[in-house]
């Protein structure tokens, strides 16, 4: 299902307490898409015709009562994080996160997910922590941007 920027405008704003508290809430496995205004990210955007500039895995861990971001960042490669902090700031970086959220689940991970499926996603994502961008990659899907965008 496409989400427009109109769709995304009208949704209601659920604070991440309220989300990350409530039974049907935030989910391993959940994909956390982000809007936002700066520079970087508006050309992002606009390069890629999308609303969206970045994307993440929610890894919810009941058991420890924390809600993780599984994300790969340019500089540093895929991490772990807490979505507390990448919303909220942290001392690490103060400035709450200025952009637009949007969770979004898997028809598959809807009701039931498959806890094997979840374990696999789980295993596979966090085998990757450190793993840098690879650079032949962003050139690779910087190719194909710019191909598209001149109609090649």
């Amino acid at each position: 299902m496409t989400v427009t920027t109109e769709d995304f405008e009208k949704l209601p704003v659920v604070p991440y307490s309220q989300a990350r508290n409530t039974p049907d809430g935030l989910r391993t496995g959940d994909i956390l898409l982000f809007h936002s205004t700066d520079f970087g990210s508006e050309m992002t955007e606009i390069f890629t015709d999308s609303l969206w500039c970045h994307a993440a895995f929610v890894w919810n861990i009941a058991e420890a009562d924390r809600v993780l971001l599984l994300e790969s960042v340019e500089k540093i490669g895929v991490r772990a994080m807490p979505m507390s902090a990448k919303i909220n700031g942290s001392p690490a970086s103060p400035k709450p996160y200025g952009g637009g959220l949007l969770v979004v689940r898997h028809d598959d991970m809807a009701l039931h997910p498959d806890p094997a499926k979840v374990h696999a996603m789980t295993e596979f994502a966090l085998d990757r922590i450190g793993y840098p961008y690879s650079q032949q990659e962003l050139n690779s899907i910087m190719e194909r941007i710019a191909l598209a965008k001149i109609g090649a």
